[in-house]
């Protein structure tokens, strides 16, 4: 008699997990994280819960950065040593980046975005340390006035602590031109209240900034997030190799590969290569077969074709361990067969297993003990799809970006030019627009599936 799953044991994020590690519960993250037991030879993929080198945490879309984020703010938040305040999710809208970047000369662009981050989290790090009460205690009255009274213009009523996302919003607010938010940013007393937060961070503990989701709405308006993250990227670094704040103040952060790879693009790229505080997620097939296979042990049995066939992991989730392909005559590995239909990249893992699980458990009801295999190409086809229309998009973005002219993007009559900049940036060029509208619509068309 075959097994049912019981309602106990049916998840409803899918058996996998969340394919969004900012959604997925804390404890199912924690109990289902591979760590690669800290082995060197897997790279950043390795680093460990408790590591508090870590400033800047670079991967694709997908790639886990959020997921790696909440493990290294979960262990912090359980140490009495130190502050580690919630991860801010809350990001601006691409309407005050596109108001921001259009303000200034692309030139100018990146060392404006810096300038507006070291405000945001010296704004930010000045109400904690008013007003969050595991912090309030290590500043002394006359301090609290001296920050309320002598940078009130600066920091503006102080009521609760405010995260960084919040501070950054406010700045580009309260300006109305290019002129105003400069003079604001160059105002003296910023550099007489950095000094004065880092004689008051020798008497508080360790603060651990967490800043994720970057990249939420990256897709908006690529070229300008894209100036916004460097600009956070060399302020984080900057805060690091300041003598006062660095060991004290840890800004920790999520940002793209397209990042990371504008900067290595720098003539400072080779400060920035091999790194230790820059966590690079490059996920390879070893890895993520290894990710894999750490999921398939921790399956119910009831998501499993044949549990008691084989000792291999995919053969007993599968019902079999090769795949028929008939475009080469050759008998292909279950498991190559599913990867080499991945990105290899966590969330398609997840997305694909879930996947599978519940056409197994459908499988299962009908009484049989093997997934056949056209419903395995099926099923595996669906997903690549959405997979492969997902880079193209981010693809069409990022090139559509590279190719706006630079006088265009940092003016506000691009918005005339180009139309709302809140359209996709595919958009902005037609030859990028058309070939992928072409390639998506060859990859959506109805074909036998070969292999």
């Amino acid at each position: 008699m075959m097994t049912q799953p019981t309602v106990a044991s049916l998840d409803l994020a899918g058996p996998f997990g969340n394919p969004d590690g900012s959604r997925a519960d804390l404890d199912e993250v924690l109990d289902n994280f591979v760590d690669f037991r800290g082995n060197p030879a897997f790279g950043a993929l390795a680093t460990r819960a408790s590591d508090a080198t870590a400033r800047v945490i670079v991967g694709r879309m997908g790639a886990g950065k959020t997921v790696y984020l909440r493990r290294l703010h979960s262990y912090q938040q359980q140490q009495e040593s130190v502050f580690a305040g919630h991860i801010q999710q809350s990001v601006p809208t691409t309407e005050v980046i596109v108001k921001a970047c259009q303000w200034f000369p692309d030139a100018f662009l990146t060392e404006k975005w810096m300038q507006l981050w070291r405000c945001a989290i010296l704004r930010s790090l000045a109400t904690h340390l008013v007003a969050d009460r595991r912090l309030r205690e290590y500043i002394s009255d006359d301090d609290e006035r001296l920050l309320r009274r002598r940078f009130m213009d600066l920091l503006d009523d102080v009521h609760r602590p405010r995260p960084i996302y919040s501070e950054l919003r406010g700045i580009v607010n309260r300006c109305r031109s290019a002129h105003e938010l400069t003079r604001f940013m160059d105002d003296r007393r910023w550099d007489d209240l950095e000094d004065v937060i880092a004689e008051l961070l020798t008497e508080a503990p360790p603060i651990f900034f967490y800043i994720d989701a970057v990249d939420e709405e990256f897709s908006s308006a690529p070229m300008y997030w894209l100036r916004c993250q460097k600009g956070l990227f060399f302020e984080t670094m900057r805060m690091l190799r300041d003598p006062r704040l660095g060991g004290r103040l840890h800004v920790v952060t999520c940002i793209r590969d397209v990042v990371l790879s504008s900067i290595y693009r720098d003539e400072h790229a080779p400060r920035y290569h091999g790194e230790p505080h820059i966590r690079v997620l490059s996920w390879g097939r070893e890895s993520i077969e290894i990710l894999l296979r750490h999921r398939l042990r921790r399956l119910d049995r009831a998501y499993l074709m044949a549990p008691d066939i084989s000792e291999d992991s995919v053969t007993c989730w599968l019902g079999m361990s090769t795949v028929d392909n008939d475009h080469l005559g050759i008998q292909e590995p279950a498991l190559d067969y599913l990867l080499r239909h991945t990105r290899l990249i966590p969330r398609d893992i997840v997305s694909l297993g879930n996947q599978l699980c519940q056409e197994i458990l459908r499988q299962k009801s009908l009484g049989r003990d093997a997934l056949p295999q056209d419903v395995l190409r099926t099923v595996v086809a669906r997903c690549s799809k959405r997979f492969g229309n997902s880079q193209l998009a981010q693809c069409g973005n990022q090139i559509a970006a590279d190719m706006m002219p630079a006088r265009v993007r940092s003016t506000p009559a691009s918005s005339r030019a180009f139309g709302r900049w809140p359209r996709p940036a595919n958009r902005c060029i037609p030859t990028c627009a058309d070939n992928a509208a072409q390639a998506v619509d060859r990859m959506n068309r109805p074909r036998q599936m070969s292999a």
